[in-house]
């Protein structure tokens, strides 16, 4: 009864601190704020436009607008700095006698601009044009069938700005063009007729699909870099940049051209190339590292000068599976080459590769190349007959001065070839090549050391001895 008590009044006591439940007399007041005082923004209703933006805020569009406006007319100018467009999932349709749907300054620079959520189509020029301004956003855009003349991408904007999942379909032109220090992300193109994007230097590109250009899908200049990028049926370059660019787990499938193409002193990694005309294209100084090249119309990797290709596989090329002049090929798989796996010359190394069932040689090497550790097994050339100058070699020194040493050469038409003059040959392993183990042209013109027929005892004590089984 005392416990009763006690809960009934701290009921009491608690509805009385609670104050009255009746409501006061008289229409209840809002007491929140409302959205434009959240962020105030001005609603744009399509019987406005085309309309020129000359007042810094925040902008809505209320419903889709059919241009019909002069020729060459926008749909809407900005001509000032800190605005920002919301088309609010609305499409903005153009025709082929306008220019630009969005204009940002022509020939004054603005900055702080972004434009997002809604579809642009049939415009005779860009989607969006701010060539000249800086810190541009555009977001959540769908540029389709824009563009009568190359020289208009759909969007083109200028430094320090951002292009986020956007898409482009049919445009005629470059999808995308970007000056300097700018980020595309999560975008796709698709079908542009002059490149998929085009930039200048210092951009990044990620996480982007480009599909079917006319030309190169990516093409830039110096320090850019392209991550996660899938490029499919381009008609040039898959990627094509200069110098000091990176370009890392990108896939490239049916390039007209080279898969990747780039100047000097760029790092690849992580990439695959197929079913594409040449796969990695570089000159000098290039990285090639961790990447899967198939079915290259002609080579599967080509460098010059000082490049070097590291823990790679190729296989099915046309001609040679890795070419290189100058430089290192480690740790590599060179398989069912039309011509040679591994192509080399002046004083490359070639350090710790396999390669198999290459037409005319696992590795050939001319001038002052080092060749160790290497595995090349069932080069064959069918077609060769007995003229030993055709055969399959496993390994093919066609030149001086090279040094080949602890390769093992099997099941090859021939596992050695040297020619020319002044090669070293030593510690290898010759195993059960259809037509000879060792064939030195010239062969007292070579330092070799004493070749060993197994199997047996070994009686020789020279550490340099070769073996043949």
């Amino acid at each position: 009864m005392k416990l009763l008590t006690s809960c009934i009044a701290a009921v009491a006591v608690s509805a009385a601190a609670a104050g009255p439940l009746t409501p006061p007399a008289g229409p209840v007041s809002p007491t929140g704020k409302t959205t434009d005082q959240i962020e105030p923004r001005t609603p744009i209703d399509p019987s406005q436009l085309p309309i020129v933006i000359a007042q810094s805020g925040s902008y809505y569009l209320t419903g889709p607008y059919n241009y019909n406006g002069p020729a060459d007319g926008h749909a809407i100018t900005i001509t000032t700095s800190a605005v920002t467009i919301d088309l609010n999932g609305f499409r903005l349709n153009g025709n082929s006698g306008a220019s630009h749907a969005i204009e940002v300054g022509e020939a004054v620079s603005y900055s702080d601009i972004r434009i997002r959520n809604g579809t642009i189509a049939s415009w005779g020029g860009s989607a969006v044009s701010a060539v000249n301004d800086e810190q541009i956003i555009l977001e959540a855009l769908y540029a389709v069938s824009n563009g009568t003349a190359q020289s208009s991408p759909a969007f083109e904007i200028g430094s320090f700005s951002v292009i986020r999942d956007c898409h482009v379909d049919n445009h005629v032109g470059t999808a995308i063009r970007l000056a300097e220090s700018s980020l595309v992300d999560g975008c796709t193109v698709k079908n542009p007729q002059a490149g998929g994007i085009r930039m200048a230097s210092g951009n990044i590109v990620r996480n982007t699909l480009i599909s079917g250009t006319d030309t190169d899908a990516i093409n830039g200049m110096s320090g850019n870099l392209i991550s996660s990028c899938t490029i499919t049926a381009p008609l040039g370059d898959g990627i094509d940049l200069d110098n000091n660019n990176r370009i890392e787990n990108c896939t490239v499938r049916s390039s007209g051209s080279a898969g990747i193409l780039v100047l000097n002193t760029n790092s690849i990694s992580g990439c695959t190339v197929s079913d594409s005309f040449i796969g990695i294209q570089g000159s000098g100084e290039n990285s090639v590292l961790n990447c899967s090249i198939n079915n290259a119309g002609n080579d599967g990797i080509t460098l010059t000068d000082a490049a070097s290709v590291v823990n790679c596989s190729v296989s099915n090329a046309a001609v040679d599976g890795i070419s290189v002049t100058q430089g290192v090929v480690r740790s590599s798989s060179v398989t069912e080459c039309g011509r040679y796996g591994i192509l080399a010359s002046f004083g490359t190394l070639i350090d710790g590769n396999a390669a198999r069932r290459n037409t005319r040689a696992g590795i050939r090497v001319f001038r002052r190349c080092r060749i160790v550790n290497n595995v090349c097994e069932e080069n064959v050339n069918s077609a060769a007959g007995s003229d030993i100058t055709l055969q399959g070699y496993g390994i093919l020194a066609s030149s001086s001065t090279n040094h080949v040493e602890s390769n093992t050469a099997a099941l090859n038409d021939v596992g050695f070839r040297i020619e020319s003059l002044g090669n070293v040959v030593v510690k290898n392993t010759a195993i059960e090549n259809f037509n000879i183990n060792y064939s030195f042209l010239n062969s007292t013109s070579h330092s070799f050391g004493p070749i060993v027929t197994g199997p047996g005892q070994i009686t020789t004590t020279s550490p340099y001895a070769n073996f043949s089984f």
